[in-house]
């Protein structure tokens, strides 16, 4: 008994060394010029990327057209860190359109827009 006991011990110790010994997946950080990729998610619901609304795009007279901004290639013109460690970046077109026509730039959440899958990460040649 006191054997099986010391083995489960052990198999408890190992499991628990090999556990906090993976080393979670480290994105890198973003920096001014790096060009990302809009995406489409489903029902243009971006969480996010922190476009304006619908109703806020109709008073300035733009349409909430998504189509046109899915594949989008933007580029990082400011990096931002909070106190709590959130990584804000402010977006702009390489194409130098505006989003809706109407707004110059949109800020995001760069690494859960980038987890979620709003924004995609273009393949460096």
């Amino acid at each position: 008994m006191k054997q099986i006991s010391t083995i489960l011990v052990l198999f408890f110790a190992f499991s628990v060394l090999a556990y906090y010994s993976i080393d979670p997946i480290i994105q890198d950080k973003p920096e001014i010029g790096d060009i990302l990729i809009i995406s489409k998610i489903k029902n243009d619901n971006y969480k996010f990327i922190k476009f304006p609304k619908p109703n806020i795009l109709h008073k300035r007279g733009a349409i909430a057209d998504y189509s046109k901004i899915y594949g989008a290639e933007v580029v990082i013109t400011e990096v931002k860190e909070n106190k709590f460690g959130r990584l804000d970046v402010k977006l702009v077109r390489t194409d130098e359109k505006k989003f809706f026509n109407k707004i110059k730039s949109v800020s995001a959440n760069y690494f859960k827009a980038i987890d979620f899958g709003e924004l995609l990460q273009k393949q460096k040649s």
